[in-house]
C-alpha cells in the first residue's frame, strides 16, 4: 500500500506549499492529495506581492513534490471544479481525480485522450452518500464505455472510511466488496458526537483512532485483499494546528506497522516553524473592518440564530459602501438556498424578497460549484439572465453583485452559506481576502450560536421527557417542545410499532393535530417502510426538508398537519435514531412561522436540523425506558394473570377437601397428622399476594383502580396481614407475638381499599422478616391522630436501611446490599408498590429513622375519614392481636 495525506486540514487555501510538502514527506507519506484550487495553492516569491504567489502550473507543482529529497507523489486534485481541474493537468494524468457524482464534467473527462480516471467518492450531505448509489453509478459508467475502453475502467470507486460509517455503511465490507473497483481509499476517523444530520457533524472527525470508524480493520482488510493503490490519510477538523495533526495521523500509522518511522527532528523544526509563521501573520493584519464586523454581532450571538443572521447582513451594511446585502443557507442534497436574512435597499418592506433559489439555476449558484469569490456584472445579459430576483435586481443602483462561499468552520470543503453582497455607487473599500475573512468569522461564530441552541434544546428536552412516566406523557411534552422550539404550525411524532413494520400516531398526544389521506380506512392509518415520504425516511434514515412537499417525487403524503397557512407546504423530517441503532420513529415539522422585523424564508434549514437532532438524541433514552417499561408491565400482566388461574385452582381444590373433612366431622390434623390443608390455603393467599404486587406494578403507568368501602385499619387490615406472613415467619423460626401493635383507637373507619392496604402492610411486614437478624425479630405498628390527619408509624428492629437512601428505596428494583449478602430474594418492588397504594389514595409515607429501629410514618388525610354511622356502629374494638 502507498500513503498519501489529504490537505484539507489546511483550510481553503494554502499559503506555504513548500511547509505543506515538508511536514507530509517529514512525517513518512510518499504522496499528496490537494483538497485545494489549484489558484489558492501558493509558494513563497519574494518577488511578488505580499511574498507569495499561486502555483504557475502542473509542472512547478509536480517539481515541488519532488525536490529537497521529498519524492512525493501527486495523487489527486480535488478542489475546484473538474473541468478546471483537468484544465490545470493538461497532459498529466495522476492516479485519479476527485468526484463526487456523475455529470456532464464526467463525460467530458471521458472524452480526453487519454481519459482521466475518476475516483466517485460518496459523500455525506451530497447526492451520493452511500456505496449503493456510487456502485449503481459505476454500473452504469461501465455499460455505457464497455465497448470504448474494454481493458481499463475510467471510473472507480473512492470511499472514505468515516462517511461510509456515518451512513452506516461498513467500510470493511465495502473493501472487500469492491476491491477490484478501487481508485483509493479515503482513511478518516470520526466521533457521532455532534450527531450526523447537520453541518455540526463535521466536528466529529477526529485523529485515527480515535474514532468509531474502525479504521485498523480497514487497514487490516486492506493488506488481507492485497491492496496495492493509494491509502489517502485524512482529517477535515482539528483541534490542533494542521501540521501537527498530520503528524498524530503519521505516529497512529507508525504504531500500526504501516508507515516507517518519522524524522522526528526535521518535523519539531518545522512545528516551530509554524508556530513562528502565525505569530507574523497575527502581527502584520490589518484588523480594521474584522474589528467593525465583529463589534457589531458578538452581542447577538446570544439572541438565536434568525437575530444573530440579522445582525451579520446589518454589520455589513455597516461597513460602508454596501447597498444591500443577502445571506443564504445552502443545501446541497436539495442544491437549494435559503434566505436566512437580508439587509439594506430600505424599500425591502415595500416588495418580497426571494426567499428561496435552486442553486444550480441561478446566477449566486454560481459559487456553489466554484466555492471562490466571485464577482458579477449585472448589466451583462448573460447574468441578468440568470439572476433570479429581476424586481430586486431593478431597484439596484450599481447592478453589481459579489457572492462569497462561506464554509462549515469544522470543514473547509462543506459549503454552508452564500453570502450575497451589492456594492452601492461608491466607497465599496472590501477585497476578497477581507471577504473571506468576515466569511470565516460568520462561519465560527454561526457555528457557537448554534451550539448553544442544541445545548438548551438538549437540557429542556432532557428535564421535561425525564419527568415523564408514560409514553403518552412522553409524547405529549416532546410535541408540545417542538412546537415551541421550531415555531411551526404542525408537529407529529410517529413511533414504530411492536412488530417492527409500519409507523404509527399510537396516541392523539403524538401530534398538534393531522388530517389523513380520505381514501385511506381507519385501519390503514399508518406508514410502511419506504411508503410515502414519512415511510422514506423511515427507511432510509436521512433527514429530508422539503420546501414544497405536493411537488416532491419520492412518494405522497397520506397525512398532513393541519395548519393555519395553506399557502405554503413547508416540512422537516427526521428519523428518531442512534447511529448504529434501528430508527424508533419519525419527527415530522410542518410550516415555521415568520419573525416578525426579519426579511428571511420560513423554510427550515440546517440550523433546525442541528437542534431537532439534539432533542431527539437527548429523547431517545427516556423513550427507549418508557417502551421497554410498557413492554415489561405488559409481560408482568400477562404472566400474573395466567399465575392467577392455578393458584385459584389450587385454592379451590383445598377448600373442597376441607369441606369434605368438616362434613364427615374431621379435622386435618386427624387426618394426615398436621393440617397440610391450612397451610396450602396460607400458601395460597400468599402467592396471591405476591401476584398482587405484580399486578399493582404492572398498572402504574395507567393510575391505580381503587375501590374503597368502610374499613378499620386494625381489625380489617392489620390482624388479617398478620395472619397471612404466618406462613414466612414459620419459615424463619420466628412467633407471630413478635408483632406488636397499638390499641388504634383514634383512627376511625376509613374510605380505603381494603385489599390494597392489606397489601401495603403484607410488604411491609415481609421485608421485615426478611431482613431480620437470625436471633430476633420484632415489629411495632402503632397508630394515632395529628391534627385533621392520621398517622401509622411502622417499626422494625432489622438490618436497617443505610443513611442518604431514605427514597431510593421506593424506587422500582432497587435492592440493598444486605439483601445481595442476606441471598434475600425478591424483585425490589414490595416498597415501590407501597408507596404507588398509599399515594392512589392521598397518602404517603417516609423514613423518619434508618436503623434500630427502622421506621415508616405513614401519613392518611383527614379526607379519607368516613362518615358518622349511628352509634350502634360506631368504632369499639378490641385488639384481635391481644
Amino acid at each position: 500500500m502507498l500513503f498519501a495525506f489529504e490537505t484539507v486540514v489546511w483550510g481553503r487555501r494554502i499559503d506555504d506549499l513548500d511547509f505543506v510538502l515538508d511536514v507530509v514527506a517529514a512525517s513518512g507519506y510518499q504522496g499528496v492529495e490537494f483538497a485545494q484550487n489549484h489558484r489558492d495553492i501558493l509558494v513563497r516569491d519574494d518577488n511578488a506581492v505580499g511574498g507569495s504567489r499561486p502555483i504557475k502550473d502542473i509542472d512547478e507543482l509536480l517539481g515541488k513534490l519532488k525536490e529537497k529529497g521529498r519524492n512525493l507523489q501527486l495523487v489527486s486534485l480535488a478542489g475546484g471544479t473538474l473541468r478546471d481541474r483537468m484544465a490545470f493537468c493538461g497532459d498529466f494524468r495522476p492516479p485519479y481525480l476527485y468526484v463526487e457524482d456523475w455529470t456532464e464534467a464526467e463525460e467530458a473527462a471521458m472524452a480526453c485522450d487519454p481519459p482521466f480516471t475518476l475516483g466517485l467518492h460518496p459523500h455525506w450531505f451530497m447526492k451520493v452518500q452511500r456505496i449503493s448509489q456510487a456502485a449503481e453509478r459505476l454500473e452504469r459508467y461501465r455499460e455505457k464505455y464497455r465497448t470504448q475502453f474494454p481493458e481499463w475502467d475510467f471510473l472507480r470507486l473512492l470511499p472514505d472510511s468515516a462517511h461510509l460509517t456515518i451512513v452506516e455503511d461498513d467500510p470493511v465490507k465495502t473493501i472487500e466488496a469492491y476491491k477490484e473497483s478501487l481508485a483509493g481509499v479515503h482513511l478518516k476517523d470520526w466521533s457521532p458526537s455532534y450527531g450526523r444530520y447537520s453541518h455540526r457533524y463535521a466536528q466529529g472527525f477526529v485523529t485515527l483512532g480515535q474514532g468509531v470508524a474502525r479504521v485498523d480493520e480497514v487497514l487490516a482488510k486492506l493488506e488481507e485483499t492485497g491492496f496495492k493503490q493509494w491509502v489517502v490519510v485524512e482529517q477535515d477538523f482539528s483541534d490542533t494546528t494542521p501540521a501537527e495533526s498530520v503528524v498524530k495521523c503519521a505516529r497512529w500509522l507508525v504504531g500500526q506497522g504501516s508507515l516507517p518511522a518519522i524524522n522526528e527532528e526535521r518535523i519539531q523544526q518545522l512545528l516551530q516553524f509554524e508556530a513562528a509563521a502565525a505569530q507574523r501573520v497575527q502581527a502584520t493584519q490589518e484588523p480594521k473592518h474584522e474589528l467593525r464586523f465583529l463589534k457589531s454581532i458578538l452581542a447577538a450571538t446570544t439572541r438565536g440564530s434568525a437575530k444573530f443572521y440579522q445582525a451579520v447582513t446589518d454589520a455589513f451594511i455597516s461597513l460602508g459602501g454596501i447597498e444591500a446585502v443577502k445571506l443564504f443557507s445552502y443545501w446541497p442534497k436539495n442544491d437549494d438556498l435559503y434566505l436566512i436574512s437580508a439587509s439594506g435597499l430600505q424599500q425591502f418592506d415595500k416588495f418580497p424578497w426571494k426567499d428561496r433559489l435552486k442553486a444550480s439555476k441561478s446566477l449566486c449558484g454560481a459559487v456553489t460549484q466554484d466555492q471562490r469569490v466571485l464577482h458579477f456584472e449585472l448589466t451583462k445579459p448573460e447574468y441578468a439572465a440568470t439572476f433570479a430576483d429581476p424586481f430586486f435586481l431593478s431597484k439596484l443602483s450599481r447592478k453589481e453583485m459579489i457572492s462569497v462561499p462561506i464554509a462549515n468552520s469544522s470543514n473547509a470543503f462543506h459549503l454552508r452559506f452564500v453570502l450575497n453582497i451589492f456594492p452601492s455607487a461608491s466607497g465599496y473599500e472590501l477585497s476578497s481576502n477581507d471577504l473571506s475573512i468576515l466569511g470565516h468569522h460568520l462561519s465560527r461564530l454561526s457555528e457557537h450560536v448554534t451550539d448553544d441552541d442544541c445545548s438548551a434544546a438538549a437540557v429542556e428536552t432532557s428535564f421535561d421527557c425525564g419527568r415523564t412516566k408514560t409514553k403518552r406523557e412522553f409524547l405529549q411534552r416532546l410535541v408540545s417542545l417542538l412546537q415551541k422550539r421550531f415555531r411551526c404550525e404542525g408537529v407529529s411524532v410517529f413511533l414504530v410499532n411492536e412488530t417492527g413494520d409500519r409507523l404509527e400516531l399510537f396516541e392523539p398526544e403524538a401530534t398538534t393535530g393531522v388530517v389523513w389521506d380520505s381514501a385511506l380506512q381507519l385501519h390503514e392509518h399508518y406508514y410502511p417502510p419506504g411508503e410515502g415520504i414519512t415511510g422514506s425516511v423511515w427507511k432510509s434514515g436521512e433527514v429530508l426538508l422539503l420546501p414544497d412537499v405536493a411537488s416532491e417525487p419520492i412518494g405522497k403524503m397520506r397525512s398532513r398537519e393541519i395548519r393555519k397557512t395553506q399557502d405554503r407546504d413547508e416540512c422537516l423530517l427526521a428519523p428518531m435514531a442512534r447511529l448504529g441503532s434501528k430508527a424508533a420513529g419519525v419527527v415530522r415539522l410542518a410550516n415555521k412561522t415568520a419573525i416578525k422585523g426579519i426579511p428571511a424564508s420560513t423554510m427550515f434549514r440546517d440550523d433546525d436540523v442541528a437542534v431537532l437532532d439534539s432533542i431527539i438524541q437527548a429523547s431517545l433514552p427516556y423513550l427507549d425506558q418508557l417502551i421497554f417499561q410498557e413492554r415489561q408491565l405488559s409481560a408482568i400482566s400477562r404472566m400474573t394473570h395466567e399465575f392467577q388461574v392455578p393458584v385459584v385452582a389450587i385454592r379451590g381444590a383445598a377448600d373442597l377437601m376441607l369441606n369434605a373433612l368438616q362434613k364427615q366431622k374431621k379435622t386435618p390434623e386427624e387426618l394426615f397428622g398436621e393440617d397440610y390443608i391450612g397451610d396450602i390455603i396460607q400458601w395460597s393467599k400468599l402467592i396471591g399476594r405476591l401476584a398482587n404486587n405484580a399486578r399493582v406494578f404492572s398498572n402504574r403507568s395507567g393510575g391505580l383502580p381503587i375501590s374503597p368501602s368502610r374499613v378499620l385499619l386494625l381489625s380489617q387490615v392489620i390482624a388479617p396481614v398478620t395472619n397471612q406472613v404466618k406462613m414466612l415467619l414459620r419459615e424463619r423460626g420466628f412467633k407471630r407475638e413478635s408483632i406488636h401493635t397499638g390499641d388504634f383507637k383514634a383512627i376511625p373507619q376509613l374510605l380505603i381499599d381494603r385489599n390494597q392496604f392489606q397489601q401495603v402492610f403484607f410488604n411491609l411486614l415481609s421485608n421485615s422478616i426478611k431482613y431480620a437478624d437470625d436471633n430476633g425479630f420484632r415489629v411495632r405498628i402503632e397508630g394515632g391522630q395529628f391534627g385533621n390527619d392520621y398517622v401509622v408509624w411502622y417499626e422494625d428492629w432489622g438490618a436497617g436501611i443505610e443513611y442518604g437512601m431514605a427514597e431510593v428505596i421506593f424506587q422500582p428494583g432497587y435492592r440493598s446490599r444486605d439483601a445481595m449478602t442476606r441471598d434475600v430474594a425478591g424483585q425490589g418492588i414490595g416498597l415501590f408498590v407501597v408507596r404507588g397504594i398509599l399515594e392512589a389514595h392521598g397518602a404517603s409515607i417516609r423514613v423518619t429513622h434508618f436503623k434500630k429501629p427502622l421506621r415508616f410514618e405513614i401519613s392518611l388525610p383527614g379526607s379519607l375519614r368516613a362518615p358518622r354511622q349511628d352509634a350502634t356502629k360506631a368504632q369499639r374494638i378490641k385488639n384481635p392481636l391481644e
